[in-house]
């Protein structure tokens, strides 16, 4: 990013860094400005002189005076042409050192200033009431900013100054910030959940669930880790061909045993056409989706040995099987047949569970009513309308 550097020179001026307008290989024109406290007129606090340049015998620039403008005869005169991109750098330079004056007045010492966007920069100089109107306005946008933030903060392998000056927070500030930021984190998945609910893209969700795992681990009565994305666990032949990608491996943060979660997308087909008068049958796409997790489970017991270091902290005694698939909601409805045909169906599946994406994402909204003090009143949206027990 770009910065200006400013060292003062007294305590009411102060030298920053020149403001270049026009530059050959060998030439260029120049602004050298000065910060001033003006007690005359306070907003005129820049002042400065135009200077051209010559490259010199080390390369360096330097100032050029072989012509002086107060040696000129009556008769002589110069003149200074300026290209509108030049007033452009010009007035941008100058705005830039205005508004450091304008919030810092003179520094002393030596002191370097980032330039930020004007985005970030209205963020920054927003006083209390106006973050609030930000927030109350562009709830969604400045959820996604704040949780944008804390990812790259706890990424960031020189936290240094930053966390530093986290550390000088209130304790009281610091629990607001984990729960702000916990609840950013969960209202942002929703966002994405409600403008995604047709995205038929199976990578996409991949994608999705990946970046947010904490969506996932709201699936279990325990705490749970995502290990890994696209997983191998076995199934090669002695050719080295095939192998079994489960799309998510996990396990319980406490036990360590495996836990093997299979994605379709929300628009997976839950059941087919009405096999009877009083019930349905299940979907090709479901049903095959719940064989190829148990084929998963089969072969990470199978080839546990030959997969698993003893470093990796991972047992596979009796994986837990998921699969993730469909929107109840909208296709099971109020259809009180298809509710029975549906949850007959996988209340008598003995090792693998199924839950839909409304039903996962329906937690995430009852845990953010539950976070806000409104989970005594929760009622689901007609949006977000299912009729099934979590």
């Amino acid at each position: 990013m770009e910065s200006i550097k400013i060292r003062s020179t007294s305590s009411a001026s102060a030298i920053t860094d020149d403001i270049v307008l026009r530059e050959t290989k060998t030439t260029r024109l120049i602004f050298r400005p000065i910060i001033i406290n003006n007690s005359k007129e306070q907003e005129a606090s820049v002042k400065g002189t135009f200077i051209s340049q010559k490259k010199g015998p080390k390369e360096s620039w330097e100032d050029y005076y072989d012509l002086s403008l107060s040696k000129l005869r009556t008769s002589e005169w110069s003149m200074l042409n300026f290209k509108g991109i030049e007033i452009l750098k010009l007035f941008r330079g100058l705005s830039d050192l205005y508004q450091v004056y304008h919030q810092e007045g003179i520094p002393w010492g030596e002191a370097k200033y980032i330039k930020v966007n004007q985005g970030l920069g209205v963020l920054l100089t927003a006083n209390e009431d106006e973050l609030n109107q930000l927030f109350d306005e562009e709830t969604a946008d400045v959820t996604k900013l704040f949780s944008r933030l804390l990812n790259w903060l706890s990424s960031i392998k020189t936290p240094g100054e930053v966390l530093n000056k986290l550390e000088e927070l209130d304790i009281t500030n610091l629990q607001a910030i984990r729960s702000i930021a916990g609840l950013s984190a969960l209202k942002a998945s929703l966002v994405i959940w409600n403008q995604n609910k047709e995205n038929s893209n199976e990578e996409f969700w991949q994608k999705t669930l990946e970046e947010n795992s904490f969506v996932l681990s709201q699936i279990f009565a325990y705490p749970v880790i995502v290990v890994k994305g696209k997983a191998y666990v076995g199934g090669k032949s002695i050719s080295n061909s095939g192998g079994n990608l489960v799309d998510f491996l996990a396990k319980n943060d406490i036990s360590k045993n495996a836990v093997l979660i299979e994605i379709k997308t929300p628009t997976t087909q839950l059941l087919n056409g009405q096999y009877r008068s009083n019930a349905y049958s299940i979907s090709t796409d479901l049903s095959g989706a719940i064989v190829q997790v148990a084929n998963y489970k089969n072969s990470l017991q199978n080839e546990y040995h030959n997969l698993v270091d003893s470093k990796d902290d991972l047992d596979a005694f009796e994986p837990r099987c998921l699969v993730i698939a469909g929107n109840y909601s909208k296709e099971i409805g109020r259809s009180s047949t298809k509710k029975k045909s549906l949850d007959l169906f996988r209340s008598h599946l003995k090792e693998i569970e199924i839950i839909t994406y409304d039903e996962l994402f329906g937690k995430i909204q009852f845990l953010v009513n539950l976070l806000e003090g409104e989970s005594h009143d929760y009622v689901p949206s007609k949006e977000d309308d299912f009729d099934v027990p979590f």
